[in-house]
């Protein structure tokens, strides 16, 4: 856990995604010898912040968020009240999440086959979700959808808060975009200056068509999540962009 945290930077965010994901290293076993141990660690982590932190595409495409209300001083409890509500509360609580595993282990293939081809970056966080939610009692789906909507809403927020995102999702609401990158780059430069009224100065903005395209390609997977199809590939010696929206058609 990593309790009041104000900023992640680029080396902390992607030892977290390693670490979410699954990482291993290897090392010798003892000083004396050449035998080699392989640690391995693959763990869920708790991040309190009193701001959004999780800046990078790859770390906010493995995380959700959550608002806690804040608690008004007339329910304020001290840890001992907390501790003995908790432990009267414990059988049941540790019944209820028997009951619910089970019933989501019993009918984890059949949430499966049922969510085949609809499922974000975390797959089986998404499948073991919608089958424990079931065992609890919520309508089929209801899980699914609320999950569906709080990724979009948090994707278009990360899409909206760097000007490379907010231009090719504005531009892409019913147009493709199938161009030269280096084109688009100067069509952004042009927005840029006359819609999103910043400066060429300004340090949010990538300088050349390269910074320009990693900023798309590390977007890629959160234009996804909004119906948008995102390749960069090379043709005529030279880096094409094709964004494409569901139901979208070329310009």
């Amino acid at each position: 856990m990593l309790d009041n945290v104000s900023n992640i930077d680029d080396e902390l965010s992607d030892m977290l995604c390693r670490a979410v994901s699954g990482e291993g290293f290897e090392k010798r076993k003892l000083y004396e010898d050449e035998d080699q141990i392989t640690w391995g660690f693959k763990r869920y982590i708790q991040i309190t912040t009193i701001q959004g932190v999780a800046g990078k595409p790859d770390l906010v495409d493995r995380s959700l968020s959550y608002d806690s209300p804040v608690i008004v001083d007339a329910r304020r409890l001290t840890e001992r009240e907390v501790n003995r509500r908790f432990n009267d509360l414990k059988p049941r609580l540790l019944g209820a999440i028997f009951d619910a595993l089970s019933y989501a282990i019993r009918n984890y293939d059949g949430v499966a086959a049922e969510l085949q081809g609809r499922l974000p970056r975390m797959a089986d966080f998404t499948i073991w979700g919608e089958a424990i939610a079931r065992g609890l009692g919520y309508a089929p789906m209801e899980f699914f959808d609320r999950l569906t909507e709080k990724l979009q809403t948090r994707s278009l927020d990360m899409i909206l808060a760097d000007p490379v995102g907010e231009y090719i999702y504005s531009r892409t609401h019913t147009l493709a975009i199938d161009n030269r990158v280096s084109a688009v780059f100067q069509e952004f430069e042009q927005w840029a200056m006359t819609v999103a009224n910043l400066s060429l100065n300004n340090r949010r903005l990538p300088k050349t068509a390269q910074h320009f395209s990693a900023r798309i390609r590390a977007l890629s997977g959160t234009f996804g999540t909004l119906g948008r199809e995102v390749e960069i590939v090379h043709k005529e010696d030279a880096a094409w962009l094709h964004v494409t929206p569901t139901g979208g058609r070329k310009s």
